[in-house]
């Protein structure tokens, strides 16, 4: 059964952010808050001077090694990567982003005030905490780090094609059957394509395609050589020491 999608477009950046919202977050907020300045900045001046990209596995590790403690260290990982999905979500630049962003998590705190609170020790981000929380943000979101190449290359990915969601080679036969459909006087093979990606609007869009046994062994070859143009450009990469990104649906992603 397809999977059941309901379909909304719109610009819903700016209302109350649902991504600000509950203890996790104001959790995350108070343990980046709880660095030392010398501590943010040295933050700073790694991503900054980090050499390549910065997905969530390698961001974790960059932190960890400025954070001693892995528990605060990861809190303050999770604010940064919240922020960064609501930066790419509203298409902002990242100076006018961070001039609203104050405004993006006021709005959720004072939807938090104004109900009673999940949990008993839960209490929200006060108008202070706010205020540096975001210019400690903008600090690390900034032209030229490592986290804003990261988000360029995945940019770019996604202006060059369509994200597969789905692939499949479905191999059946189908009956011929003799003119009085009382008898099947034989069986055909038959092997259809089945490929499914994501258009520009965010709905999956689908192609099929009937395929030989030659175009299968076709296909087979061309996904070699592409495998095998794949490691030449990596390994030339690495050769000259020109930085990689990890991307979900990219040369190295997964």
């Amino acid at each position: 059964m397809p999977e059941q999608l309901v379909y909304l477009r719109g610009d819903f950046s700016y209302g109350e952010h649902r991504d600000f919202a509950g203890p996790e977050f104001a959790e995350g907020a108070r343990a980046f808050l709880g660095l030392a300045p010398a501590a943010v900045r040295s933050l700073e001046v790694a991503l900054r001077t980090h050499p390549g990209f910065l997905d969530r596995k390698g961001m974790t590790e960059l932190v960890r090694g400025h954070v001693a403690d892995p528990g605060q260290a990861d809190s303050i990982v999770s604010v940064i990567v919240t922020v960064e999905r609501v930066l790419r979500q509203t298409g902002l630049s990242v100076e006018e982003f961070t001039k609203r962003l104050p405004d993006l998590i006021r709005k959720r705190v004072a939807r938090e005030e104004s109900a009673p609170p999940p949990e008993p020790s839960f209490s929200p981000l006060s108008q202070e905490e706010v205020e540096e929380l975001a210019r400690r943000i903008s600090l690390l979101l900034g032209a030229g780090t490592a986290l804003a190449r990261q988000r360029k290359a995945e940019r770019l990915l996604k202006t060059t094609g369509h994200a597969l969601e789905e692939l499949q080679l479905i191999c059946d036969l189908r009956p011929v059957f003799d003119d009085e459909r009382a008898n099947v006087d034989g069986m055909v093979p038959i092997t259809t394509l089945r490929v499914v990606a994501t258009s520009d609007s965010g709905m999956p869009m689908a192609l099929e395609a009937r395929m030989s046994s030659q175009q299968l062994k076709d296909l087979e070859k061309k996904v070699g050589l592409a495998l095998i143009k794949l490691r030449t450009l990596e390994e030339l990469l690495t050769q000259k020491g020109i930085a990689l990104p990890a991307l979900e649906g990219g040369p190295s992603g997964e």
